[in-house]
């Protein structure tokens, strides 16, 4: 038997009309000493506003964050950019 034990700092979860986050870059940065951080069902919130915004936050525990890339963004019209 398997159990999942997740500790989450923070959770974003079922806003549907939510587009933007804080800009970490122009705020200070946010540090999770415990646990991690989850993105599911926010239709409108496009990947790369996410990938930036944890990208810029400080995840003390190690723990990868959760970002669900099916539910997330799938109803808004998202800018990529490619490296």
């Amino acid at each position: 038997m398997y159990i999942a034990v997740f500790r989450v700092a923070m959770t974003v979860i079922r806003n549907p009309n939510l587009q933007e986050l804080w800009h970490m870059h122009t705020h200070a940065n946010v540090t999770v000493m415990k646990g991690s951080v989850r993105f599911l069902e926010n239709a409108k919130l496009c990947l790369s506003v996410i990938g930036d915004f944890v990208a810029h936050m400080d995840i003390v525990s190690g723990e990868q964050p959760v970002i669900s890339h099916t539910t997330n963004g799938y109803l808004a019209i998202c800018m990529y950019m490619y490296a």
